[in-house]
């Protein structure tokens, strides 16, 4: 035979596929070769293609996992070489769903839908997979990845999608409040003009936002590089995926939003910077050139408390003894006012995330004083504005370390 048509409930079965289609089409390649030697008695017309005659050896079990498909309209290729079937090539169009079936038990399998699938050297580490859809969706090895197009070249392990798009991950790396949105909750990745991964890089490009709790980075392109690399041409394992650095381009907006156990607002800190890179194995953060840094948080001091250096020491304890009074007096007084504090530097900024600091450089214009809401927008450059324990400073460089103790 070299070609089969069916119509109306078909299905297929073969060591790498089950399929359901209301019509498939099929081809038969045959490849000349000559019979193994074990095999030299075997009839000619003998063609298999179930599991049950095709022998197996547990050494070389290195096959991907069977699939489970799902299509209106089906096209297959199969190669036959020595009387037996094997997958070369699949279309499948309408309503297309494909899910594994894992080898391992407990393994979580791939999922894929869409509405056009095509896939090249199925059966080999080379095969090329391309998807449609709108939007075309992909999930398992604890991602899921949706585009209106995606492309996997096995062969050259490279991953694309083209347009907007989104991917979900369960986990980046272990640690856990970092002052960049990277930690171990799930985290969210939307982008608009593409994503490029080549087993260790993953690009997005055009307005790629990363959301991971209350933590978000925002930029024009978005860089990550993983480890260990992930190879495509072996799907069957699921390495534990790490963080390694993070590079983000173009009007970059980091935020970071920090709750207390009532889930109220501790802090709020946005950077604004044109180009950033942070080594997540060192904790190293820079940015070069032009940037601005907002922190809001609640006043560990009291509210009578004063950090202007110019006001008298006998006037900063005489308004912390009268504010003491007050609260003994009122059991019921209301939280400290929020705090601010806005730096705007010309030259750079350089920090470390574990050890939380940073220092910025050039043209030091730094403001801090009291606001009445969390999400303000900058602080005036009146100090006269900036309330009765407001202050402003100018410097060459100046450093900022966030305290891990209260106070």
């Amino acid at each position: 035979p070299r070609r089969i048509v069916a119509e109306v409930r078909v299905r297929i079965e073969s060591p790498q596929i089950h399929a359901d289609a209301e019509r498939l089409e099929s081809w038969l390649v045959w490849l000349a070769s000559g019979p193994a030697p074990d095999r030299a008695e075997r009839s000619p017309q003998e063609l298999a293609f179930g599991t049950g005659n095709v022998q197996r050896n547990p050494e070389r079990e290195t096959s991907p996992s069977q699939l489970q498909v799902a299509a209106r309209l089906l096209r297959v290729e199969f190669r036959i070489v020595e009387n037996r079937g094997q997958l070369s090539a699949l279309s499948a169009d309408g309503t297309v769903k494909v899910q594994e079936i894992p080898k391992e038990p407990g393994a979580e399998p791939l999922q894929i839908f869409g509405e056009h699938l095509e896939i090249i050297d199925a059966s080999s580490p080379q095969a090329v997979f391309a998807l449609t859809g709108n939007p075309a969706f992909v999930a398992g090895r604890g991602l899921s990845l949706s585009g209106f197009q995606v492309f996997l070249d096995r062969g050259r392990n490279l991953v694309s999608t083209s347009g907007p798009g989104r991917v979900e991950m369960n986990q980046l790396g272990p640690k856990k409040d970092l002052a960049l949105p990277i930690s171990s909750e799930r985290v969210d990745i939307q982008w608009s003009q593409g994503m490029d991964f080549d087993g260790q890089t993953v690009t997005f490009k055009g307005n790629a936002v990363l959301t991971s709790g209350n933590r978000r980075i925002q930029a024009e392109t978005l860089e990550i590089q993983i480890a260990p690399p992930v190879s495509l041409s072996d799907l069957n394992t699921a390495p534990r995926i790490q963080l390694q650095t993070a590079r983000a381009i173009g009007q970059v907006l980091i935020e970071n939003v920090a709750l207390n156990l009532k889930g109220e607002i501790q802090s709020r800190d946005r950077l604004f910077v044109s180009e950033i890179a942070v080594n997540w194995i060192t904790g190293a953060i820079t940015a070069p050139g032009f940037g601005r840094f907002l922190t809001v948080r609640s006043a560990v001091l009291p509210g009578g408390t004063s950090l202007n250096p110019l006001e008298s020491a006998q006037t900063r304890n005489i308004t912390s003894v009268g504010m003491a009074n007050r609260t003994n007096d009122d059991s019921s007084s209301q939280p400290a006012q929020p705090v601010a504090l806005e730096i705007s530097y010309s030259q750079g900024l350089a920090g470390n995330v574990h050890q939380r600091t940073i220092t910025c450089r050039g043209r030091i214009n730094a403001r801090y004083g009291a606001v009445d809401r969390w999400d303000v927008a900058q602080l005036p450059d009146d100090p006269n504005l900036l309330g009765a324990r407001g202050l402003m400073l100018h410097s060459d460089e100046i450093a900022v370390y966030q305290m891990v103790t209260p106070g």
